[in-house]
């Protein structure tokens, strides 16, 4: 059984993978979506862009999409 960090972490980067590739989705976007804290969900998307498992873009037209292609996560 997963903690709920890794399961909003696990449904935030499943939700991502389903992006275009050249297609960011904003944390608060993702958290309305996912019925998850807004807050809390933007820690851990930029815990997983330190570890390289997402890009992450600031300013307008930014946010956060997969690091690689979906088929290599």
């Amino acid at each position: 059984m997963l903690n709920q960090s890794a399961e909003y972490a696990v449904r935030a980067v499943v939700r991502l993978a389903n992006l275009g590739p050249d297609e960011w989705a904003q944390a608060s976007d993702l958290a309305a979506e996912l019925g998850m804290p807004a807050n809390y969900l933007s820690k851990l998307l930029h815990q997983l862009a330190t570890a390289n498992v997402l890009a992450s873009r600031r300013g307008r037209g930014g946010g956060f999409r997969l690091g690689r292609p979906a088929e290599r996560v």
